[in-house]
């Protein structure tokens, strides 16, 4: 393999790391991504995967980055309210979208779609 000289060097292939070589590449940086993953970034939704929560500053990034509209238009779920409760507890905290605010306060998105659309910047 011939010599390459790469401004950032990201070692991982999680959903920071992908976030950040985006990033980095976005703003004209070479960009060297490092994993040891077996498989590619991406693959197959599992019954037991995690799902990130997307709320504003993070949706402005993924926008930034040119992946938003890819994870918008797959009609990912979200949400105009949230309740946070203890089972050993009858309290809750309740958050509701602000007064004449339209929009979610955020969306929904398995990880491994997350890492499909990221994979493409």
């Amino acid at each position: 393999m011939p010599d390459q000289m790469f401004d950032v060097i990201i070692l991982g292939n999680g959903i920071t790391a992908l976030s950040a070589a985006c990033l980095f590449s976005a703003e004209s940086f070479e960009v060297a991504l490092i994993s040891c993953a077996t498989k590619a970034s991406g693959d197959e939704q599992t019954d037991n995967e995690r799902s990130y929560t997307i709320v504003e500053p993070s949706r402005n990034l993924l926008n930034y980055i040119g992946v938003w509209q890819s994870i918008e238009d797959s009609k990912i779920g979200n949400f105009k309210k949230i309740e946070v409760w203890d089972s050993s507890s009858e309290g809750f905290l309740s958050f509701d979208c602000p007064v004449g605010y339209e929009g979610p306060m955020g969306w929904v998105v398995p990880e491994s779609f997350l890492k499909k659309v990221l994979n493409t910047c």
